[in-house]
């Protein structure tokens, strides 16, 4: 797991969010005047929710597998709430409490996911 993978699975979900504020809308638009033009447009952006709704479950899902695997009870926490949960680092600092603050926690993070991505490329 890299940190590249969980900014993408970021990145999908605020796709996401876009494409269904766009699609509400033209929903609301279409119920005022139905042409032609703007329910295609509906189509399209509902496919590509669909599109993304199934990119975000795949990267999710693979993410969750290899969160399994992580011995760090900190560093797998953190994992889970920010990037599958999307929880705040404040909210994390919180949970895991001993003092930790919410960039300490992040910094943590950044360095357990170094870390690993070092091992890993030395294998």
């Amino acid at each position: 797991m890299t940190m590249q993978e969980l900014k993408q699975l970021r990145s999908i979900r605020a796709e996401i969010t876009r494409i269904s504020k766009r699609l509400d809308r033209l929903r609301k638009k279409s119920a005022l005047s139905d042409d032609e033009e703007t329910r295609e447009l509906i189509k399209e952006l509902y496919n590509e929710l669909k599109a993304h709704y199934k990119k975000q479950i795949e990267a999710e899902l693979k993410i969750t597998r290899q969160i399994k695997l992580i011995n760090d009870a900190q560093a797998r926490l953190s994992i889970e709430m920010v990037y599958i949960d999307g929880c705040s680092w404040r909210e994390v600092a919180a949970k895991i409490g001993g003092g930790n603050t919410e960039d300490g926690c992040r910094k943590y993070l950044n360095r357990y996911l170094r870390n690993l991505s070092e091992m890993s490329q030395t294998e």
